[in-house]
């Protein structure tokens, strides 16, 4: 019986990643060694067909994940837009997409959704990430922009704008047109609301005396233990003010402050109490005027609204009717 043929070992063979160990080559990558004997064309064909396959489903899986990563990003949106908790999308949303899924397509398509990343954190991951990418596009359409902003330059901007313009109109804003209103009071309101701001800034210019006030409050039980600091165009909110009274005396006797006599005033009470009662009502105004879906239109309604409700109150008093 004639020996078997065997092919020499050539050195170059090294430059296509394979040298020879008792006379079988052997891959110095993955360390296999290679026999025709053992390794006939079907074996080489086989592993041709999975590494192709192994190609596809790299592919696949690639498109998956991306697709489930732009998914996610969907579903953020959605649940920022709404204002909902952000657990709503792991516990309401996927099982509710999941059921779905199965009942009109199958299960193959509930395992792709399965995929899909919605947890509590990585929903506040993808909203984050949105805000942060809305954020630089308004800098970087700043930071492109030929215009110059005004805001510094108001009266030259509305000069500039009547040129254009004549018929053009602006309005100062609320905060202001209220500190206007508030040089308007008569004398003896308007002192009354002086010394409100006085006694208010007193307590709140130092830290200890701050302290101090809201160790009464708490002593006696009372619904504010704060109070903000007041100027005049802070001036809608002396009704927490009033409320508090009370307490203020205790603690304007314990200080031995000279304020403590207008709180033993009846007149200074009642007159206190009225515009207690009157910015308590612009205050409310105040708010509905802000906030989403706010614009002219409603704004000057609310406005008009609330003149007649100044009218009615103005006649009411003087026919002597407080109900």
């Amino acid at each position: 019986m004639k020996p078997k043929k065997k092919r020499l070992y050539d050195d170059n063979y090294l430059k296509f990643g394979f040298t020879v160990i008792e006379n079988i080559p052997q891959c110095v990558i993955c360390f296999d060694t290679l026999s025709r004997k053992n390794k006939p064309l079907e074996f080489f064909e086989r592993k041709l067909k999975v590494l192709k396959h192994q190609k596809t489903a790299v592919v696949q899986m690639f498109n998956v994940n991306e697709k489930s990563l732009l998914a996610s990003y969907c579903v953020a949106f959605r649940v920022a837009k709404a204002e909902k908790p952000h657990t709503i999308a792991e516990n309401l949303i996927l099982p509710a997409a999941l059921d779905t899924a199965e009942i009109m397509f199958g299960k193959q398509e509930v395992e792709k959704l399965k995929n899909i990343p919605l947890s509590e954190n990585t929903i506040q991951r993808r909203i984050s990430d949105m805000a942060t990418d809305v954020r630089d596009q308004v800098i970087e359409k700043i930071k492109e922009s030929t215009y110059v902003c005004k805001s510094n330059d108001w009266f030259g901007f509305i000069i500039r704008l009547k040129q254009v313009m004549p018929n053009a109109c602006w309005m100062h804003c609320f905060l202001h047109r209220q500190a206007l209103a508030s040089k308007t009071l008569p004398q003896e309101y308007n002192e009354v609301l002086n010394i409100n701001i006085k006694i208010v800034n007193c307590i709140k210019g130092k830290a200890l005396q701050t302290r101090l006030f809201l160790i009464i409050c708490e002593d006696m039980g009372s619904l504010h233990q704060n109070l903000l600091y007041h100027t005049e165009v802070r001036w809608l909110l002396k009704g927490k003010d009033f409320e508090v009274r009370a307490e203020l005396l205790v603690y304007l006797q314990q200080v031995k402050s000279e304020y403590s006599k207008f709180i033993f005033d009846p007149k200074f009470l009642l007159k206190l109490a009225f515009l207690s009662d009157l910015f308590e009502h612009l205050n409310s105004l105040n708010k509905s005027l802000q906030g989403r879906d706010e614009n002219v239109i409603t704004a000057k309604e609310k406005i008009h609204g609330f003149t007649k409700k100044i009218n009615l109150w103005s006649s009411s008093i003087n026919q002597n009717k407080f109900n």
